[in-house]
């Protein structure tokens, strides 16, 4: 057996030493990079040495835009928020001109424009933006259609003069109507202006709607019945007046003449009437500036000018059975001639 020579196997593993750093520094060296300056980064990745150009500026791009639709439905009665991304590369200083038609309506670093529907022509038209930079521009046009309302054809009964007594009574109210843009209809019934349905029976088909009204005695007096007609951009509305009777209560349904001031002539006279409901027999009364009127018992007068001073006056109407009573009053202004106040020349 060989000894163990451990002056060889000193030298030997120096050797072997020796070369592994030289490897070591040559791979150093072919992996240093020189980024352009005195220094040196140790291995550099591709992906850092690309940030440079991934700064640098280009044309502008749009990449995406809002609304989507095409084309875009505006209505006169709402703004609609136009709206535009453009490439990140693009700057800090891009600019932004919306056109209308044709004619710039906003210019600045905005990416998006609110637009008022009501300034919109009826029928097609267009809205543009252009992005641009010192580098270039792109542009996005949108074809914009202008809502055409819908409309109430017909309504039934007439708008005003409606009477229906409470607790049992029922009155019908009913409208056609179009759009001229054959968009769906849909129809909103309210009560005295709030979405209402639990004293209505409601009927509605594509171009009509039917409303069978039964009011309670709680809604005694006077009320407003109304439709809201949408076709899912712009609405039209019809209405109705509607008098609740309470006919266990004395209550006045009607009057006449409806003109305030009545205005009677110096030379004429003016008939008053009133009609009402209530627990049999009725009972009238009218007075003039609160005293009552002598003989005048029953549901109508006749008020003539020489009864009354020149001036204004309140003629007023009351009715009552046994347990309630109501009243109207009627400003009237009794008129006076006029008089020449310089006759020239004089009779003599």
């Amino acid at each position: 057996m060989n000894k163990f020579d451990l002056k060889n196997s000193n030298v030997h593993f120096t050797t072997t030493l020796t070369q592994w750093l030289a490897g070591v520094l040559l791979v150093f060296s072919l992996g240093c990079k020189s980024s352009g300056s005195d220094d040196f980064n140790f291995f550099k990745d591709d992906a850092e040495t690309s940030t440079g150009s991934e700064n640098e500026l280009e044309a502008v791009t749009i990449k995406t835009f809002s609304p989507s639709s095409n084309p875009v439905r505006v209505t006169n009665s709402s703004s609609t928020t136009f709206l535009i991304t453009v490439n990140a590369n693009s700057g800090e200083d891009v600019q932004y001109t919306w056109k209308l038609a044709g004619a710039a309506v906003q210019s600045g670093t905005s990416p998006f424009y609110d637009l008022d529907g009501s300034i919109v022509s009826a029928g097609l038209s267009s809205l543009e933006v252009v992005a641009s930079n010192s580098v270039g521009s792109d542009s996005k046009i949108f074809t914009l259609e202008k809502n055409t309302a819908p409309t109430v054809d017909t309504q039934t009964p007439a708008s005003g003069g409606n009477i229906v007594a409470c607790g049992g009574g029922v009155i019908q109210f009913s409208i056609t109507a179009s759009d001229a843009d054959s968009d769906g209809l849909t129809y909103t019934w309210k009560l005295n202006g709030a979405n209402h349905s639990t004293y209505y029976s409601i009927t509605s088909g594509s171009g009509s709607s039917l409303n069978d009204f039964t009011p309670p005695c709680s809604l005694a007096g006077n009320n407003t019945v109304s439709v809201e007609v949408s076709d899912g951009y712009d609405t039209a509305t019809a209405s109705w007046s509607v008098s609740v009777n309470n006919p266990t209560i004395a209550q006045i349904t009607g009057y006449s003449p409806l003109t305030n001031p009545v205005i009677i002539p110096s030379t004429a006279s003016q008939p008053f009437s009133v009609s009402a409901t209530g627990k049999n027999p009725l009972a009238y009364e009218w007075r003039l500036n609160g005293t009552a009127i002598p003989g005048e018992t029953s549901s109508f007068i006749n008020i003539s000018a020489a009864s009354l001073a020149v001036g204004t006056h309140t003629i007023t109407a009351y009715v009552s059975d046994f347990d309630s009573n109501d009243s109207q009053d009627f400003t009237v202004k009794r008129n006076a001639p006029p008089v020449l106040s310089n006759e020239n020349p004089t009779d003599t």
